[in-house]
């Protein structure tokens, strides 16, 4: 969706008269924000924390944390959501007297893609800037965390978490069985095909200079064009399957599109959207969770909310 001005108003006003963000954490995230044929209304914000995106980032706190959570809000695409962050500042700096925000206290999660963002009044340019400021060798400068108010993911999109490869036990271990393209579902069948179609990627291929720059420490591939890439890493990822290569791939690739081949077997009553969705979860209870945020740099979720929850 693409928030018209009267609606990013609307939306940001919600938002700032919720008594529930008061002293609170609020960040804010990509996502659907209603449901089909829904407006906005209170009681949709009521339940924004169950919604996919915002639920995920939700269950992704440490295990420990249980007093004053943070508040999570979906807000649309990443171009809203970005829009969000700043008009309820804009706002809250209008009308304090209605609003229940600490400013302090707002953070934003978006996407980094390959398309950059730019972003206006705020002392980072843009996406990409931030992603190169935040981490190095797609680990987290853990000393650079509190420059930061809009944090960009370390992967393409949000869904490259979900197909962390040290993912495969809650694959495995999860209640129903998780099939990718109809087959017994591993994590290396999702790699292997993310190599090879990685020349046919139009984003890749617009974005190849970007794309070469964000996976530079990955120095045995070779970067010269996408054809070449693909075949190298195709080749790397025979020879030696190392978690430096496939965090460079999910830098880069569309995860979305991957994620949306994974599927429940045919046992299951339901769709493969919720299906997804439930899945989702349980990798942010079962792994994310359980992270220590402070001494695993690579694991780059954990490292955000490890800072909120120990300085907030």
């Amino acid at each position: 969706m693409s928030l018209s001005d009267a609606e990013l108003e609307e939306h940001c006003k919600y938002i700032l008269e919720r008594r529930s963000i008061k002293n609170k954490i609020v960040i804010l995230c990509e996502g659907g924000i209603t449901q089909s044929g829904e407006r906005l209304s209170p009681q949709v914000y009521s339940r924004m924390e169950l919604l996919p995106d915002a639920n995920f980032y939700r269950k992704c706190l440490p295990i420990n944390w249980t007093q004053k959570t943070p508040c999570f809000f979906n807000c649309g695409d990443r171009h809203d959501t970005i829009a969000t962050y700043l008009k309820l500042l804009e706002i809250h700096d209008r009308f304090p007297e209605l609003s229940y925000l600490s400013p302090d206290r707002l953070f934003a999660l978006v996407d980094v893609d390959l398309n950059i963002a730019k972003i206006e009044d705020y002392h980072f340019p843009d996406t990409e800037v931030i992603f190169h400021d935040l981490y190095r060798d797609l680990c987290v400068k853990l000393d650079r965390i509190p420059e930061h108010r809009i944090w960009v993911t370390g992967f393409k999109h949000k869904e490259g978490y979900f197909l962390n490869p040290d993912l495969q036990h809650v694959f495995d271990e999860y209640s129903n069985a998780v099939t990718y393209q109809s087959n017994k579902f591993r994590l290396e069948n999702i790699y292997r095909d993310m190599a090879t179609e990685l020349d046919r990627d139009g984003d890749i291929k617009s974005h190849f200079p970007k794309v070469a720059k964000r996976i530079d420490h990955c120095q045995d591939l070779d970067r010269t064009n996408p054809a070449q890439l693909s075949a190298s890493w195709q080749q790397q990822l025979a020879d030696n399957n190392c978690k430096n290569l496939l965090f460079g791939l999910l830098s880069i690739v569309n995860s979305k599109l991957y994620w949306e081949r994974v599927k429940p077997d045919e046992n299951y009553s339901r769709s493969a959207n919720i299906f997804r969705d439930a899945l989702s979860l349980q990798i942010a209870r079962e792994f994310y969770a359980k992270q220590d945020g402070e001494t695993c740099s690579q694991y780059h979720l954990p490292c955000f909310f490890k800072y909120l929850y120990d300085y907030f």
